[in-house]
């Protein structure tokens, strides 16, 4: 194995500064305020509250959306392959 002046541990710092800095819950959000937080809360609220649940995996997956956005996903990087290779 070869040496690489520690760089094994490269990127390290980053996880554990983005662990510290980023917060995973929009209550924890210390660059929101109070006001602006509780907004986009129950905003999204209610933009779950008016989502159909689905059966299962497999209705979701036959979904309209998932459908057409898998499809633009595929064209999407079919094209990118023309710039790239």
């Amino acid at each position: 194995r070869v040496r690489s002046g520690g760089r094994e541990l490269e990127g390290v710092d980053q996880v554990l500064a983005h662990g510290k800095m980023v917060a995973d819950r929009l209550r924890d959000a210390a660059w929101l305020d109070p006001v602006e937080r509780d907004a986009v809360e129950s905003a999204l609220a209610a933009e779950q509250a008016a989502i159909k649940p689905v059966r299962n995996w497999g209705a979701a997956m036959r979904s309209r959306n998932v459908v057409l956005l898998s499809g633009q996903y595929l064209l999407w990087s079919l094209g990118i392959y023309g710039f790239v290779f």
